[in-house]
């Protein structure tokens, strides 16, 4: 992942290089290895699964009115973190014990592998048509909620969007490499 991405295009065009290395690799994973589990870990289909339930998430909250978000969450008046200090503080809440809210954890039975592909590829489309609408300084303007972050801006929240899905990109290929795809 590029961490000195900071402008709205910058952030989205990271986050379409992601989706398009996701469809690379996932066409190339056997339909048993994408849904083969190892104990205590998600498989590659709960993986994709969770990555349609943040993406489908967050950008519902990027449909808001702004309005609503700001008397919601709030204003900021200040400038956005970069995407390192978002990734920091992230980690370190991760490292301190939090970690995926009931509402993101997959719970769904096994879904074919191109029906979870299709999702996961509708989720990012969608999120770049809701946020390719926002203007960059409004970005900065209103807060988001982020279930282990707390209030966030929107610029943050796309910044930790680019840095997930880089994140279980990684986790998914070490599966790969495991189930010997």
């Amino acid at each position: 992942m590029h961490y000195d991405i900071h402008t709205r295009s910058e952030i989205l065009q990271e986050i379409r290089l992601l989706a398009d290395e996701y469809n690379s690799l996932l066409a190339s994973i056997s339909n048993e290895a994408f849904r083969d589990k190892i104990p205590g870990k998600w498989s590659i289909a709960e993986n994709i699964e969770h990555l349609i339930n943040t993406n489908t998430i967050t950008a519902l909250a990027f449909t808001m009115p702004k309005s609503a978000l700001g008397f919601a969450f709030g204003k900021h008046s200040g400038s956005s973190r970069g995407a390192k200090e978002i990734v920091r503080a992230y980690q370190k809440k991760i490292s301190a014990g939090a970690g995926a809210p009931a509402l993101y954890v997959p719970k769904i039975p096994f879904i074919s592998k191109s029906i979870l592909t299709n999702g996961f590829n509708k989720s990012v489309e969608i999120l770049e048509q809701v946020t390719g609408v926002w203007q960059d300084e409004d970005l900065d303007k209103y807060l988001f909620p982020h279930p282990i972050l707390g209030k966030i801006t929107g610029r943050e929240m796309l910044s930790f969007t680019a840095y997930h899905l880089y994140h279980h990109l990684n986790t998914i290929k070490a599966l790969a490499i495991y189930a010997n795809v």
